[in-house]
């Protein structure tokens, strides 16, 4: 396998350099120097190692950081580096680095920059470093963060997600190649114990010191070996004199290679009880080399560490705990053995010559997402909220489609529809979703607004909203536009909400806006999407906008979460149906008409299920009293509003879904239905048309004798009949639905790469 593939442009690298490793970000640089990608004279060193970490005094800082500035500035004139790779940390460290940031834009100089030091949490509390830090990560072309935590948590300071990269921290090839020793059953009355990194009170040592005086006074012989220094090495010696550890724990000074390879031979258990921490590397070389790691549950340990089986978590702060975890670590050779073979198996793929090649990738890379347009979609929901129907299906398949086209990022809401309760979700801060996609869940006006005017310097190239009427993501977004504050090209998917049936619902409001938006000229520039013909003229006769900016393009069919298998359909006995609607419970729905469908005398028996979200309590109230007015061969249950995946197990109890819609512009729930296996009734107020003579359902003008003649007609078929309904329902998702998802997507791209020009 070729390592060295991409071209070797100047870098600048800013890291640490010592002669023998001082914790975490000096063993990753050395070990980037030993990879071909960052071995030769390409590579420029700025070194930023800090000596003494106890010499923090601010007239050090400062001269420390001038001369490191003065340095930099002789290598910009004298070397013209095409790019920088820069390792900081925190505090005043990341100002440093943070003015070497913009410094170097002023040159045309690129930067990534890699922030490595857990203890920035700290720092964030300062709402001044805050700002700082997004003016920071704004400059550069990218942000590395070492694992999920922290690129969720520097989401909340980047106008654009893209910017932040996960790369995990590295070690040398021969660490993750070479096989752990041999396991040595150790003494059973004694535990070993092994500590390497800096001595601040942020690593949790103190915890440490009294976890073995518990576990001293429960019977058990501990020895703890402290290797490293810091500022708090007296305090340490003074807390193991005062718990009575002399000869229990010795401190050790720093480790060099030799004394690595010696704690390795020895197979001691690794404690790391920090409070703080970036991805630590000494938990990596532990796992490597085979040592059990008990550490505590925080930023990226968990997502290295797994709980049992590859080592041991437990809370900080508590080293009583602490203790637990290392009696029933220490006194289990068993599990010990099995939880090293384990660890060895979970660092395998982070050998450092592939974050070298990432690494130089992401420095040379001259266009931040790889050519990709930028995609911004505003919906008033989005998944895992499903009450709102349609609009989150249509939002989330065009997602699915899309993802490698575009650069899709959502901004959305905090909840559901017709909801009050908070989704299950980490809100005000960008969540990466599967495939790539990018969502915002905000929890307010004011973050929705941070969110979107922020974006001024990096704008989309399209803002695709989900509707017409809502007025944080329809109506406020087209205003911002007006006024300049929103400069990308529009498209306006009104997802049926400028039908007949639709306008009819609040009309007073929904027409006083649509003449305000033609007076201001909200819709001057604004393109359309329209999901057939009929509603292409809904649009023009509401917005009066020309039919040049009206595009007809049908919704993604629903269908990759098929739940149907052939020859296994529920069984249908002539005299008996069971019925399910599934949709929103509005008078668009028309459900109240159904209701008066089933409101005479017939033979036979009726089972309705209902499935959804109630729009309005005052329809709902009176569905009600029609479904208690109903004759006794029928059958009523309002099962609720479902997720999708458990909706469609549910529809595969019942023989027929009813849909007596007064206007539909695609109608997903009914491919829903057909992925199941269910064959439709609907109205005629849909795309859906000739469904009968495809023996898929029918399709029926809204006339009561006309259903009521299709419910006698259902309630009568045999199972024989029934069942070749539901095998076309299936063949025609594989024959029909799917492969006009292809040409659909052609569609999608052609007028989107008409609107971005």
């Amino acid at each position: 396998m070729s390592r060295n593939t991409t071209k070797k442009l100047k870098t600048l690298f800013i890291g640490s350099f010592p002669k023998e490793t001082k914790g975490g970000s000096s063993t990753a640089s050395i070990l980037l120097l030993e990879t071909s990608q960052f071995n030769g004279n390409h590579i420029i060193k700025l070194d930023s190692t800090l000596d003494d970490i106890s010499d923090n005094r601010f007239a050090s800082r400062v001269f420390r950081a001038f001369k490191r500035l003065i340095r930099l500035t002789i290598i910009l004139f004298r070397d013209r580096p095409n790019n920088a790779l820069i390792f900081c940390g925190h505090g005043w460290g990341f100002i440093e680095k943070g003015v070497m940031v913009h410094y170097m834009k002023w040159f045309g100089v690129e930067s990534v920059l890699a922030p490595n030091s857990g203890l920035i949490l700290q720092s964030l509390k300062r709402k001044r470093f805050e700002r700082f830090v997004s003016r920071v990560f704004n400059r550069c072309k990218h942000v590395i963060c070492q694992g999920q935590y922290w690129k969720d948590l520097f989401s909340e300071y980047v106008e654009d997600p893209s910017r932040l990269v996960i790369v995990r921290n590295w070690l040398g090839e021969d660490t993750i190649t070479d096989p752990i020793p041999p396991f040595s059953m150790p003494p059973r009355d004694e535990i070993n114990l092994v500590y390497l990194g800096w001595l601040e009170r942020y690593k949790g040592i103190s915890d440490l010191l009294e976890a073995c005086h518990i576990c001293k006074q429960k019977g058990t012989k501990i020895r703890l070996d402290i290797w490293g220094e810091g500022s708090t090495r007296d305090e340490i010696q003074v807390q193991i004199e005062r718990l009575g550890l002399q000869q229990d724990v010795k401190l050790k000074g720093w480790a060099n290679e030799a004394d690595k390879q010696q704690i390795y031979g020895d197979q001691p258990i690794l404690v790391l009880p920090s409070y703080y921490e970036g991805m630590p590397n000494v938990v990596l070389e532990g796992m490597a080399h085979g040592l059990p790691v008990i550490a505590t549950e925080i930023s990226t340990l968990p997502e290295m560490v797994d709980h049992n089986v590859n080592g041991l978590l437990c809370p900080p702060k508590k080293p009583e705990e602490l203790a637990q975890a290392i009696l029933n670590l220490g006194l289990d050779h068993l599990k010990r053995q099995e939880i090293r073979e384990k660890a060895k198996l979970a660092v395998s793929g982070l050998e450092s010559w592939r974050a070298a090649e990432h690494l130089v990738r992401l420095l040379n890379d001259k266009v931040q997402v790889a050519g990709k347009p930028r995609l911004l979609i505003l919906s008033d929901w989005f998944e895992p909220a499903y009450k709102g129907g349609g609009p989150i299906t249509s939002c989330y398949n065009f997602c699915f489609h899309f993802n490698q086209e575009f650069d899709i990022q959502v901004i959305t809401s905090n909840s559901d529809f017709k909801s009050d309760k908070p989704l299950p979700v980490e809100k005000d801060r960008w969540v990466t979703k599967p495939y790539g996609i990018q969502v915002f869940y905000a929890s307010g006006i004011v973050r929705y607004l941070q969110r979107l005017v922020v974006r001024r310097k990096h704008q989309p190239d399209i803002i695709y909203l989900q509707g017409v009427f809502s007025l944080k993501f329809g109506i406020l977004p087209l205003v911002l536009a007006k006024i300049g504050l929103l400069r990308s090209q529009f498209i306006v998917a009104p997802r049926g909400m400028l039908q007949s049936g639709a306008i009819e619902q609040k009309t007073g409001k929904k027409v006083l806006y649509l003449a305000f938006a033609r007076f201001f000229g909200l819709f001057r520039k604004i393109h359309f999407q329209a999901t057939d013909q009929t509603e292409k003229l809904d649009i023009h006769e509401h917005t009066r906008v020309s039919k040049e900016q009206i595009s007809v393009l049908p919704n993604f069919p629903n269908v990759f979460n098929e739940q149907g298998k052939k020859n296994a359909f529920r069984i249908k006995n002539s005299g008996d149906v069971r019925l399910v609607y599934y949709s929103r419970i509005s008078p668009k729905k028309n459900l109240e008409f159904y209701l008066d469908v089933l409101n005479y005398s017939f033979n036979g028996y009726v089972d309705l299920a209902i499935i959804g979200p109630i729009e309005e309590e005052s329809y709902w109230k009176e569905l009600k009293g029609k479904i208690e007015q109903l004759p006794d061969n029928v059958n009523v249950e309002y099962l609720g509003a479902m997720p999708l995946q458990q909706s469609l197990n549910k529809m595969k109890e019942f023989h027929f879904m009813v849909l007596p819609t007064l206007g539909e512009n695609y109608g997903h729930v009914i491919v829903e239905a057909f992925s199941v296996g269910l064959p439709v009734i609907v109205s005629d107020q849909t795309p859906w048309r000739d469904l009968e003579s495809k023996q898929l359902g029918w399709d029926l003008e809204l006339d009561m004798d006309i259903f009521r003649k299709n419910l006698v007609q259902i309630i009568s078929m045999t199972n024989s009949n029934y069942t070749e309904f539901c095998t076309a329902a299936l063949n025609y998702v594989e024959t029909e639905i799917k492969p006009e998802i292809k040409d659909l997507k052609n569609q999608y791209e052609t007028v989107l790469n008409k609107i971005i020009i």
